[in-house]
């Protein structure tokens, strides 16, 4: 019963904490004030290229991080992951050149905004592979702290069998 209490606290946390960097980084734009050309209309929707694009770099860190990394990232598969990573590198940086140029005219000849729709694709996976090595890491530890709790505890009912009085008597006989 405990294990499942602190596991879901540490869902919980996790979740949080998810939530919580995600949601400032989605609401940067509405906070610091951005150039006109940033802020555009997609239909009737108020939107701007910065959330659109950090939206695809949300979308980004997770489809690699619980995805690419868990399926291919091994020993044997991980030139898959580099081509499959350099792949979604060229998808999502095509898919932010194409909402710039459709939906932010303006914006696509700005300097600015083309080096922050294209270099923070690559900055996202580094975060999200550093991200799922802590996580495998943390894993890792936990497991390997259960089996010594478990090796611990093996040892001790090895060691109280061998002090019963049964084992002390054909002992002495």
């Amino acid at each position: 019963m405990q294990k499942g209490i602190a596991f879901i606290k540490d869902n919980y946390i996790t979740i949080t904490l998810h939530v919580l960097i995600w949601g400032a980084l989605l609401i940067i734009p509405a906070i610091i004030d951005l150039p006109n050309e940033v802020n555009g209309q997609i239909g009737p929707l108020r939107s701007n290229f910065v959330t659109i694009a950090n939206l695809t770099h949300l979308a980004l860190f997770y489809f690699n991080a619980f995805y690419l990394y868990s399926k291919f990232l091994t020993r044997s598969r991980w030139w898959i992951y580099l081509i499959c990573v350099f792949m979604l590198i060229i998808v999502v940086n095509g898919m932010k050149r194409f909402i710039l140029v459709m939906w932010f005219p303006l914006l696509a000849d700005n300097e600015w905004a083309f080096k922050f729709a294209f270099f923070p694709t690559v900055f996202f996976l580094v975060i999200s592979i550093i991200y799922r090595l802590v996580l495998d890491k943390v894993n890792y530890e936990k497991i390997k702290s259960a089996r010594k709790a478990e090796q611990l505890a093996t040892e001790l009912k090895f060691l109280r069998s061998q002090v019963s009085p049964h084992f002390l008597f054909n002992v002495l006989n």
